[in-house]
């Protein structure tokens, strides 16, 4: 896929439904922005309602296969790592907020291929929160298998997580830096937030936890 059209496929991801000259802020005609805008809409991956453009189901499939930080396409290894970092009171989670939906999940991502677990655990942590922690650190807690669909039945995701365990000091929990959307909250805030995925019932108030779980969920994301 060509990097422009990338572009326009993460600034869907970030917020979505965006009118054209938010989505083409910083490009021209010389870019031949609107070919690439109208080959993302003709194939599906973007739909047009009125005046504002909005990512499709499969818009963001398309998109998990790039890395939206760099826009590059590694090869993944077909698991997700994700993580339940907590200090005292605090866990740390992704939020996702936009006009349609809201949603809380753990924190995480896809772990490369030819890397080990404990590379990996220690690369995307680092990303998540800026510290630089030893994979000694993270405590194995449980597998999901999850199918997310959205409420029209379509399949959004299938993936297999990996879910490890991490205490942070106090020095740490000062320190770290979380990434856009992920961020600290307190676990009695946490339980009244609305769009909660299953992920944060199970792993951090621990409601039926099992070290291997596999379920479907109904989630719209941020379409």
């Amino acid at each position: 896929m060509h990097p422009t059209q990338k572009l326009l496929l993460k600034r869907l991801v970030r917020e979505n439904n965006l009118r054209y000259s938010q989505l083409t802020e910083g490009y021209d005609a010389e870019d031949n922005i609107l070919y690439h805008l109208k080959s993302l809409v003709q194939r599906k991956f973007v739909g047009k309602n009125a005046q504002v453009y909005n990512l499709t189901p499969s818009g963001l499939r398309q998109s998990g296969e790039f890395e939206l930080e760099n826009l590059t396409e590694p090869t993944w290894k077909s698991t997700y790592l994700s993580f339940i970092a907590s200090y005292e009171e605090f866990y740390l989670v992704r939020r996702k907020i936009s006009v349609n939906s809201e949603f809380t999940k753990l924190p995480g991502g896809k772990p490369l291929k030819g890397q080990t677990v404990g590379a990996e655990i220690n690369r995307l942590f680092s990303i998540e929160t800026g510290l630089d922690l030893p994979a000694a650190r993270f405590s194995f807690d449980c597998t999901h298998l999850k199918i997310q669909k959205t409420s029209a039945g379509e399949v959004l995701f299938d993936d297999a997580m990996y879910v490890y365990k991490v205490e942070l000091t106090s020095a740490e929990f000062e320190q770290s830096q979380p990434r856009k959307s992920t961020v600290w909250i307190e676990k009695d805030k946490l339980k009244d937030l609305p769009g909660l995925w299953p992920e944060i019932g199970i792993c951090i108030f621990r409601n039926n936890w099992e070290v291997y779980k596999s379920y479907e969920f109904v989630n719209d994301y941020n379409l």
